[in-house]
């Protein structure tokens, strides 16, 4: 079931899908009609903790949700730093093409060269996932889930200006807009 179906059956309409549609834009690239309910009502309780629970408002506020903290330097460094580490075992532009486990581990074989390691990490999106040639074969559900997830579309700009000024109005830098291109904006400032 669509979560887009599950709503409508909740008699969730008009506005409320809108919103829900606007958030899942920018969530997963799509809207409630491309995504399970099961899925997205996972996705919506992991913003929650032992003491609140899941909600839209979480995962979209900027003052103690989701969008609330950034990397310092931006989230890629949790990909470059440990590349960095790694001392040039890094390859690019290499894509994996099959997967290989026994009793003693995995081989992995990518267009730079063959791995052998105890254990893999796969870490593309499912779509590109579902095309790596597993042995033994992926469990089917597994399989058939990785090929019915695909990528989303969505594009994110940055806007930089010299000081936040919103901030002196007492606004969040947070916005949800309808009818628009641009559907979501938040405050990505850095802390100085």
């Amino acid at each position: 079931m669509t979560y887009e179906t599950w709503l409508r059956k909740a008699e969730i309409t008009g506005d409320a899908v809108d919103l829900i549609n606007i958030f899942l834009n920018s969530a997963y690239g799509g809207e409630a009609r491309d995504a399970s309910a099961l899925f997205s009502l996972w996705y919506v309780s992991t913003f929650g903790d032992e003491i609140h629970p899941g909600t839209m408002e979480r995962g979209t506020g900027t003052s103690g949700g989701a969008q609330d903290s950034r990397f310092v330097g931006g989230s890629q460094l949790v990909a470059t730093r440990p590349a960095e580490e790694l001392d040039g075992r890094v390859h690019l532009s290499a894509p994996v093409r099959r997967i290989s486990q026994d009793a003693g581990g995995a081989t992995v074989v990518s267009d730079a060269g063959d791995w052998r390691a105890d254990r893999v990490i796969v870490a593309v999106p499912p779509l590109l996932a579902s095309r790596i040639v597993w042995d033994p074969l992926l469990p089917p559900q597994q399989d058939q889930l990785f090929q019915r997830l695909p990528f989303g579309t969505l594009m994110k700009c940055v806007a930089v200006y010299d000081t936040p000024f919103w901030r002196a109005e007492g606004l969040s830098g947070m916005g949800l807009l309808r009818g628009s291109p641009i559907r979501e904006m938040f405050d990505n400032s850095p802390p100085r």
